[in-house]
């Protein structure tokens, strides 16, 4: 009887602790989720200057809207940071035409309206062959363009429907 009543107590505190280790574990792993959460916040920090956030993807951008500027365009820089772009604001809708003279690395282009995605070129090429040029125009008019380091639309899940709001874009 007494070697019973041993187990029993020692099973008895072997489930209490189990429970317990249980609890603080889990309230371990929850403040280690908020602990992660909080530096992804911090990670993702909003840009001093003019941003677009793409169903919550956010890139920092130089805006062209003068005639000279969006002729210019990114062409003649050799790199793009990664989260970095380039926003072309036009006077109205229209599907307008863009092509990749003297441009030194590939993009998307993703064109935007109302509010949304309406069309997107991945992975366009920098090559431009002056003889053949290649123009890229949208589905649909657009009345902004997006200019991004080939392969941000993808691995940033923007698709064509994908809300846009701009920040500080004049």
């Amino acid at each position: 009887m007494k070697k019973e009543l041993i187990f029993g107590v020692i099973i008895i505190a072997a489930i209490t602790l189990s429970v317990t280790y249980g609890y603080f574990d889990k309230e371990r792993k929850e403040k280690a989720r908020v602990v992660e959460v909080a530096t992804e916040t911090q990670r993702i920090k909003k840009p001093d200057g003019p941003y677009v956030s793409i169903d919550g993807a956010i890139i920092e951008v130089e805006v062209a809207t003068t005639t000279e500027a969006v002729k210019i365009g990114l062409s003649g820089r050799p790199t793009l940071d990664l989260n970095k772009g380039m926003l072309f604001v036009f006077p109205k809708p229209y599907i307008y035409s863009f092509w990749m003279p003297d441009m030194q690395f590939p993009l998307d282009i993703i064109w935007i309206n109302e509010g949304g995605v309406v069309d997107i070129d991945h992975n366009v090429p920098n090559n431009f062959d002056p003889a053949k040029p290649v123009f890229y125009t949208p589905l649909s008019p657009a009345q902004y363009v997006l200019e991004v380091n080939a392969g941000v639309a993808r691995t940033s899940n923007i698709a064509i429907g994908s809300s846009v709001t701009f920040f500080e874009v004049e």
